[in-house]
């Protein structure tokens, strides 16, 4: 297994579920944080699912959607949030049949921490990182 990445990483972990992100509309909220709705009809049932990318820090583009305290957030964009975020997108958008590995026990800020795995099984939040560093 090269250093990114991710195949049989969480093997016999029943904590953790691979997500096939084919089956949702992915909205790259900022460039450590997903949203995903189911796609066709009976998507607009279902519960937004928030993931934040575990590992990452990137600049802030505003408030979050969902957050319990985004009234005390003032003045939170930083600078590099909008570049990040396209560099986020545009890697998204290049793996069409990734996936996230998550813990479904476990949220913070009542998103889920996930790490998504690219077409070729690469580590996306580590390829990622490098990218912009």
């Amino acid at each position: 297994m090269s250093p990114r990445s991710f195949k049989g990483f969480y093997g016999g972990n029943k904590k953790l579920e691979r997500v096939r992100l084919s089956n949702f509309n992915i909205y790259v909220e900022d460039a450590d944080s997903l949203i995903l709705s189911r796609k066709g009809f009976l998507g607009i049932f279902s519960k937004k699912i928030q993931i934040r990318l575990a590992g990452l820090d990137a600049p802030e583009v505003g408030g979050h959607t969902g957050d319990p305290i985004d009234f005390l957030r003032i003045f939170q964009s930083q600078s590099g949030g909008d570049a990040a975020t396209k560099a986020l997108k545009k890697i998204m958008d290049a793996n069409k049949n990734a996936s996230v590995i998550v813990d479904r026990e476990k949220k913070t800020y009542g998103r889920y921490l996930g790490v998504v795995v690219g077409d070729k099984d690469q580590n996306i939040n580590l390829s990622y990182y490098v990218l912009v560093l």
